[in-house]
């Protein structure tokens, strides 16, 4: 990596798009293909970071918002209403 600060710069070699662009096999011709069949060009891909790069910056940098009830409905709902991932449970 390159470049000071709190997000160090990947070199171009070190990107996602030249891991996935770059070789000469047959998976990055797959991709290469793909791009242009979408209307891009190596110019819209070359020296760029993929998006999975972007994400993993920006999820590094994601703090959780702070609450933003402190009573009433809004207050109840955010404390005992759950994705359907996390379960349920009648009583809290």
């Amino acid at each position: 990596m390159t470049g000071t600060g709190p997000v160090a710069r990947k070199a171009p070699g070190d990107l996602s798009s030249a891991r996935w662009f770059g070789p000469a096999d047959l998976r990055s011709f797959g991709h290469r293909s793909r791009i242009a069949q979408m209307g891009y060009g190596p110019e819209d891909w070359q020296g760029r970071p993929c998006i999975d790069d972007e994400l993993d910056r920006r999820r590094a940098a994601w703090t959780p918002p702070a609450p933003r009830y402190e009573r009433g409905y809004g207050w109840m709902f955010s404390r005992y209403i759950r994705q359907a991932n996390e379960g349920w449970t009648s009583t809290s």
